[in-house]
């Protein structure tokens, strides 16, 4: 008895139907790849903003500034957080796409370092750029309000900041990256992390 075979266009039509799958399923895919990257960039700057909290302890209830001289040179924020995170990968976010240390191009005299996260920019006092505050070597009894304050996020340097809405202020600060299905995460002074999409340059004018 002869056994009937797929004829080629029978075989076409299973082919274009795996095709059409595989391009609804792999978008959906990548997100949820991209949903566990994001979610452990978001546990990297949690155990950032314990770390800038328990540096304040230490610092007579000061937050930590975004650099301070030492001896052997300039120390910026990641460097004065170490000893209180001791792993320098809790600096590298899974989604950056240049991962990895690399020298700041911003004048630091640090080693090469992971700039996947940006400390917010901002004078605590309004200074060169006004109605722009931060955080960084502030009182905490200084800081008006720690929930919307933002201290670090996804960013391509070691700064965040809006750049862009104060170019006549001569702030080089650059704004975030939007790396996470165009979300970007954001660390706040009172140490809670969330992901957000529209920028919330209120939270840092005033």
């Amino acid at each position: 008895m002869s056994r009937r075979g797929f004829t080629l266009i029978e075989l076409l039509v299973v082919i274009a139907i795996i095709a059409i799958l595989a391009a609804i399923l792999f978008p959906v895919f990548a997100r949820a790849r991209e949903k566990a990257r994001q979610a452990s960039c978001q546990s990297n700057l949690k155990q950032i903003a314990i770390a800038a909290q328990m540096y304040s302890q230490d610092y007579d209830e000061r937050f930590v500034p975004m650099s301070m001289g030492t001896p052997a040179g300039t120390a910026y924020t990641a460097s004065l957080l170490q000893p209180y995170i001791k792993n320098l990968q809790i600096f590298e976010c899974p989604s950056y796409s240049s991962a990895g240390p690399k020298n700041c191009t911003c004048g630091s005299l640090e080693l090469p370092r992971y700039l996947s996260y940006g400390f917010n920019c901002g004078s605590t006092a309004g200074g060169r750029m006004p109605n722009w505050y931060g955080p960084m070597g502030a009182k905490l009894s200084a800081i008006e309000s720690p929930a919307e304050t933002l201290f670090a996020g996804d960013s391509t340097c070691v700064n965040i900041g809006p750049g862009s809405k104060y170019p006549a202020e001569g702030t080089a600060c650059p704004s975030w990256d939007p790396r996470h299905n165009e979300m970007v995460n954001l660390a706040y002074v009172d140490g809670h992390v969330k992901s957000v999409k529209d920028a919330p340059w209120k939270a840092w004018i005033r």
